[in-house]
């Protein structure tokens, strides 16, 4: 995807924002939020990531593994 594209050539800030355009466009797909979760965490952005993985968790609550992600996140 063209966030991928993005931060593979080094421009995390471009990468986020296309995440969050992908997610703005389709909200319930899980890979765009996924993909923006990855973007912000690469760009360190961890507060966004944070936010953005209790709102992925919201719309899918089933996911384990994010849930787990984001405990880890948030231990000091």
């Amino acid at each position: 995807d063209l966030s991928e594209a993005q931060d593979q050539s080094g421009l995390p800030e471009q990468a986020i924002a296309s995440a969050k355009r992908a997610v703005e466009l389709d909200p319930f797909a899980t890979a765009p939020q996924k993909a923006l979760v990855a973007r912000l965490i690469s760009g360190k952005h961890y507060e966004e990531a944070i936010t953005a993985m209790e709102q992925y968790l919201k719309n899918f609550p089933e996911d384990d593994f994010m849930r787990k992600m984001l405990t880890i996140a948030k231990e000091p």
